[in-house]
């Protein structure tokens, strides 16, 4: 029978070989050969944790089995178990003093100290990128350790690399099904995206080990979110949007790092906002959560909604398109579709953008100019914020260029009274022609800018000065 597990093992068919093995030591139970070669074959079958248990075994029927010594640090070694390793070592260097694996594993002993020095120094100081280097280092050595693997998921976690960390986990719970620094992980990963399903699954997790330091405190996260959240949907669906907002300020706030949940808190306020009328809020509040997550296109349809209601066609038709691209659902659609159509129209009503009916006088035209001009004229709004200001700026521009091409058109028609100054002209008037000055009651539009820029100035001198 011996000769057959021998001749299987050599074949390569370790199962086999395994099961002849363990005849033999039912067999002769006291043979130290028997365990040591089943031990080979468990380390063949990457079952370094029985490996072990054999190769222990031997060493005590035979305690000069050298093959038995060398098994045991190698797998002591790949399992992680670094004081288990240090000790085989000594025992080996006593009973074969000169063998040539001392040196070698001695020299991965001290590497890998060295790394897990390393890796600590980076963890305290939050640089996981450093941690997670070294630790990986330690696993090029140590592959089949699964506390270093844990520690690697959760340097991954706290870089935000969900995806990968989940998956080193679950490679540890299938070999230890009940890991809770594994199980740890996974409520981590779970919680930065479905924190009420981190609430449950942290739960039945703690049901296991109650008093799990880290468990126990991202429950307690983990629970005051969830509840802060569901408070402020709660108000949504009763209409109280002011509370409702505070509710999502009081949940982001429980943590800042939690980004997913931050960008959906973010698009919740949102929608607060839009119901409330504060449009300009609810385009910062959108733009807050693309800046996490710039394919996010919930917020690129309530923000392109805002731009839509604001009439700024244009930025509503670039955010629309992004969401559309993400997602081809028939609503989103529907508002390209309508943003479009207006933004087409608005290019050549240059009437609407000065806000004056087709018909207005001049002076109409040069009134109702200036008060725009005021109103969004970029120094009134340099303490707003970034997109609020480029949204005031473009408004400014388009304001000034469709004055600028009404009064063109009015020259160029030549139909007034030098007097009045207040007859009609075309408005599908384009001229190609670089500017001149306009005299007169045709208006200097650049003359016009200052005066609403002037006016800006004595608005800001009286308020001072009251």
């Amino acid at each position: 029978m011996k000769e057959e597990a021998n001749a299987l093992y050599k074949e390569g068919r370790f199962k086999q070989a395994l099961i002849k093995y363990t005849e033999l030591i039912h067999l002769y139970p006291t043979n130290a050969n028997n365990y040591s070669n089943r031990s080979a074959c468990h380390m063949m079958m990457e079952k370094y944790e029985n490996a072990l248990n054999d190769a222990r075994k031997t060493i005590e029927i035979d305690p000069t089995h050298i093959k038995a010594h060398v098994r045991f640090i190698k797998c002591a070694l790949s399992m992680g178990k670094l004081l288990v390793a240090e000790t085989a070592l000594s025992r080996l260097s006593e009973v074969d003093p000169k063998n040539e694996i001392l040196a070698t594993h001695r020299k991965k002993l001290k590497e890998i100290h060295k790394h897990l020095e390393q890796e600590a120094e980076a963890a305290s100081t939050k640089q996981y990128n450093r941690a997670l280097i070294e630790i990986n280092k330690c696993l090029a050595i140590c592959s089949r350790s699964n506390s270093f693997k844990i520690r690697r998921a959760e340097y991954l976690a706290h870089l935000r690399r969900y995806k990968e960390a989940e998956e080193v986990v679950d490679n540890v719970l299938q070999v230890d099904p009940l890991n809770i620094d594994a199980k740890y992980v996974v409520g981590f990963c779970v919680y930065q995206s479905e924190v009420d399903r981190a609430v449950n699954y942290i739960r039945e997790t703690l049901q296991l080990v109650p008093d799990h330091k880290k468990l126990v405190s991202l429950y307690k996260k983990a629970r005051k979110l969830a509840d802060r959240k569901k408070a402020g949907n709660d108000a949504i669906k009763r209409k109280e949007y002011s509370e409702a907002l505070g509710f999502y300020a009081e949940a982001m706030a429980v943590d800042i790092g939690n980004l997913e949940m931050k960008k959906k808190l973010y698009y919740n306020m949102a929608l607060a906002q839009y119901k409330l009328g504060n449009l300009q809020k609810s385009i910062d509040e959108c733009s807050n959560a693309l800046v996490i997550d710039p394919k996010y296109v919930k917020a690129l349809m309530r923000r392109g909604r805002c731009y839509m209601d604001l009439k700024d066609w244009e930025e509503a038709v670039k955010d629309l398109t992004r969401a559309c691209k993400l997602d081809s659902g028939k609503d989103c659609k529907k508002l390209l579709d309508e943003a479009k159509q207006k933004f087409a129209s608005s290019r050549s009503d240059h009437h609407s953008i000065i806000g004056v009916p087709y018909n207005a006088p001049y002076q109409d035209i040069k009134r109702a100019y200036k008060q725009k001009a005021l109103v969004h004229h970029p120094d009134r709004h340099s303490t707003a914020s970034h997109e609020e200001q480029k949204r005031h700026e473009k408004k400014f521009k388009e304001i000034t260029q469709a004055y600028r091409i009404l009064m063109k058109g009015y020259k160029q028609n030549g139909r007034y009274r030098s007097s009045g100054c207040d007859a009609h002209y075309p408005t599908d008037f384009h001229d190609d022609r670089t500017d001149e000055d306009d005299e007169d009651c045709y208006g200097n539009p650049m003359s016009d800018m200052w005066y609403a820029y002037s006016a800006f100035l004595q608005e800001q001198r009286a308020h001072f000065f009251c």
